[in-house]
């Protein structure tokens, strides 16, 4: 927490911006990570139907003008973003309160369907790249994800390979991470 959000040093996120996930369930707290990557800053849990006290503090301590809540409303409820809502936005180190928090919301219709939601929201990016690997046709005419390891550039050369994305498939934690990656670089994920 204090490396996520270390306004005791007074760094706190120069984008202003906080993501909040659940804390119910772990696959929107994992797809929101690259969110956050995205900000510059990091991820603050909350049950689903209460606003934590800790998420609260930390809103205010932080300087946090935009919250982006990762999930529908299963995951935190309207209840929830409206408490947020009404918080005042407070500058670093949570002096200063200069009108109320924007409160917005990126989900998919299930949890997967976020981590799409989330992916399609950032966009190709640095939270989102994935090094040597391009879409493209190679000299055998196959239609695909490959891997640039050479560096060769956006042609795919006769016999680069398709690249894929593997993880544990035991608990799914480590594939429902990757997955807003896998999505975005249309790359296969095997579990």
């Amino acid at each position: 927490f204090t490396k996520t959000f270390p306004h005791l040093r007074g760094l706190c996120p120069g984008s202003r911006v906080a993501v909040v996930a659940t804390t119910t369930t772990f696959q929107d707290a994992l797809s929101s990570q690259y969110l956050a990557q995205h900000f510059t800053t990091g991820t603050l849990l909350t049950p689903t139907t209460k606003l934590a006290q800790v998420t609260r503090n930390a809103l205010k301590n932080e300087g946090i003008s935009t919250v982006y809540l990762v999930g529908g409303s299963l995951a935190i409820t309207t209840t929830v973003a409206a408490a947020i809502g009404k918080l005042p936005a407070y500058q670093c180190g949570g002096t200063n309160p200069s009108g109320t928090i924007s409160v917005k919301r990126i989900f998919g219709q299930t949890q997967y369907g976020t981590a799409r939601a989330v992916a399609e929201f950032v966009g190709t990016g640095s939270s989102l790249s994935f090094p040597g690997a391009y879409t493209g046709t190679n000299a055998t005419k196959g239609t695909g994800s490959y891997n640039d390891t050479g560096g060769l550039g956006s042609g795919a050369p006769s016999g680069s390979v398709p690249t894929a994305i593997v993880a544990n498939g035991t608990e799914f934690q480590d594939a429902q991470a990757a997955s807003v990656i896998s999505y975005r670089t249309k790359l296969p994920l095997l579990l």
